[in-house]
């Protein structure tokens, strides 16, 4: 059984994006320790990301460096 307070998890998003709030929503409730960070900041990041990822949309979520999805899959994470 995972310990979710031991969780390592990163939630990349933007900052008008509904389901980036909902993410960072979930893992105050769950008191997940979590890294939260705005693509806003670096727009070239995200681009990479998305084509590393083959992954085009916000959140991107990786629980202990393992990407998971968005925020449906984080859901089924946590």
């Amino acid at each position: 059984m995972i310990k979710l307070n031991k969780m390592k998890v990163k939630i990349y998003g933007s900052t008008f994006c509904p389901y980036c709030s909902a993410a960072k929503d979930l893992a105050t409730q769950k008191e997940l320790d979590f890294e939260y960070i705005n693509f806003d900041d670096d727009p070239d990041l995200r681009e990479k990301m998305a084509k590393d990822l083959d992954y085009y949309t916000v959140p991107m979520i990786f629980v202990d460096d393992n990407f998971v999805g968005g925020f449906t899959e984080f859901q089924k994470v946590v």
